[in-house]
């Protein structure tokens, strides 16, 4: 793990890489091995330092075994994969039903800008985009784009409320989406 962000929970500047690698033994014998890179941008700011426009930028990949079991394969969808698709709404369905994937490639583009001077209402524009697949190959892309407000309310946590909507712009027939995300915390 490498970590060079200026705040672990709202990062405005800085760097994030998390590589891991897990062997499953036992009934089934499978590894799994993750990435995920995080890039934040101040763009723009006040004179002050308040009032931060920042751009995000977030990559994951993951990549399993053949013989990895169901509840242990890749799923998307939600608010901290990809908007715009329900809960586990993204990934390869057998007879209707989501059976998870063996690799998947998930991206992120959010930028962020203030409403208020005192920066406790921001607004964010974003794109998410990736796939879940049951073999090695990029065939079913899916992306979605949104929009959300940040509210952080004083007293209740440093964290803000998470309003978003996002529409799909490219789906499966399969995938299950949910325009409406409520989420209490940052994105990443």
């Amino acid at each position: 793990r490498f970590d060079s962000r200026n705040d672990p929970m709202l990062p405005n500047k800085g760097q994030y890489l998390e590589m891991a690698f897990e062997q499953g033994f036992g009934s089934f014998t499978f590894p799994v091995f993750t990435a995920e890179a995080r890039q934040y941008f101040t763009v723009w700011s006040r004179p002050d330092g308040s009032g931060k426009q920042i751009l995000t930028m977030r990559g994951f990949l993951g990549v399993a075994g053949q013989d990895t079991p169901v509840y242990e394969r890749f799923y998307a969808g939600d608010f901290r994969s990809m908007r715009g698709f329900a809960f586990r709404g993204v990934g390869p369905y057998v007879m209707g039903s989501n059976t998870g994937g063996i690799f998947s490639v998930l991206g992120s583009v959010e930028y962020q800008f203030p409403w208020t001077a005192n920066d406790r209402l921001h607004q964010v524009v974003f794109c998410d985009f990736g796939t879940v697949e049951s073999d090695y190959q990029l065939n079913d892309i899916r992306a979605a784009v949104g929009t959300g407000i940040r509210v952080t309310v004083p007293g209740l946590s440093p964290l803000p409320l998470a309003f978003d909507i996002a529409f799909p712009v490219n789906k499966t027939d399969d995938d299950r989406t949910r325009v409406f995300t409520f989420f209490i915390g940052a994105f990443w």
